[in-house]
């Protein structure tokens, strides 16, 4: 039997945790009594682990919506608090932040019927099990933005008929398995940007019939296959940004002729014919920091702009730049 904890008592509730020892305090609002509040701040601090029983005391509070759980700078959280969870039945807005939740294990939100919302952002989560996400039957948006994924895994998302947001922007995602979406029917909104995705197929986005805004900028991408955008039928916003690393003018023309914005820093040597259409460098230089000269090609519209910063900055586009000057 585990040991009395200071501060709680037979009476004690959600609400009204008090005392230094106990590894995590609520602050509870929109109630008129101990028992009917709606929304609840959680501070969480160490000792707490998934089996404590202190998790029993959510079902104290079973009409909370919203739920914000934080997890203070010396205090530890490594798993998603499914034990008290599913006492919520009722809460619609769920929040964690600043944990180390190294994997969300299978099942992990309690089939939750009426969450409505899921932000998991900066917990250093490195893993989705199989069904991480399953039977969230309400759920509308998941934000599992700067975590620490590096794969996308099939049958992760199962059964969100009503997700239409899901963010997954900086993490070191490089592998996006076939299928990983496929259940995602409804989905508007993809953010993978600022990940480190190099390949991208038609499987890639298999199953995401009416996505209209999809954000892949600041990745690795060297391949992309032919058709790999070609059921992704009402998509209305995608964009490629690339560093100097990857772009060069004929990929952004490749990318065009494929209907695909993009826009690149370049290196010195990715220029071809552009560095004789922009201003030479003495003029630049007698102009002073943040003069621009801008280019374009003569067939494809892709807008060259020469930037002086403490030194030169190219960037190429074929979806951004100022009035065209001059043709390459």
């Amino acid at each position: 039997m585990p040991s009395k904890i200071t501060g709680i008592s037979d009476n004690t509730n959600l609400c009204t945790i008090e005392g230094n020892s106990v590894p995590f305090h609520c602050f509870c609002s929109d109630g008129t009594t101990t028992t009917n509040a709606t929304k609840a701040k959680c501070w969480v601090f160490n000792g707490l682990t998934q089996e404590h029983s202190l998790w029993t005391l959510f079902s104290t509070q079973p009409l909370i919506t919203e739920l914000n759980i934080m997890v203070t700078p010396m205090g530890q959280l490594n798993f998603i608090p499914t034990k008290g969870l599913q006492y919520l039945k009722d809460i619609q807005t769920l929040s964690i932040m600043y944990g180390s939740i190294d994997e969300i294990h299978p099942y992990a939100f309690a089939n939750l019927t009426k969450v409505y919302e899921i932000m998991l952002a900066r917990n250093r989560i490195v893993t989705l099990s199989h069904h991480a996400f399953a039977h969230l039957t309400n759920l509308s948006i998941l934000d599992l933005d700067e975590n620490r994924l590096s794969e996308l895994n099939r049958d992760v998302f199962v059964d969100l008929p009503h997700l239409k947001k899901l963010f997954l922007k900086q993490n070191n995602v490089s592998v996006i398995q076939e299928g990983t979406f496929r259940h995602l029917g409804h989905l508007v909104e993809l953010e993978l940007g600022a990940n480190s995705i190099s390949v991208l197929t038609k499987d890639t986005f298999a199953g995401l019939g009416e996505l209209k805004k999809l954000i892949l900028s600041y990745n690795k991408i060297i391949m992309l296959g032919d058709l790999t955008f070609a059921e992704l039928w009402v998509l209305e916003t995608w964009s490629l940004f690339f560093d100097n690393l990857f772009c060069s003018i004929s990929l952004i023309e490749e990318l065009k002729l494929r209907g695909i914005w993009a826009t690149g820093t370049l290196r010195l040597n990715q220029l071809q014919n552009a560095k004789s259409s922009l201003k030479p460098d003495k003029d630049m230089k007698r102009e002073g920091r943040g003069s621009v000269s801008v280019a374009s090609t003569e067939f494809e519209n892709i807008t060259m702009t020469k930037w002086m910063d403490n030194s030169d900055v190219y960037v190429a586009s074929s979806c951004a730049g100022n009035k065209l000057q001059n043709c390459i």
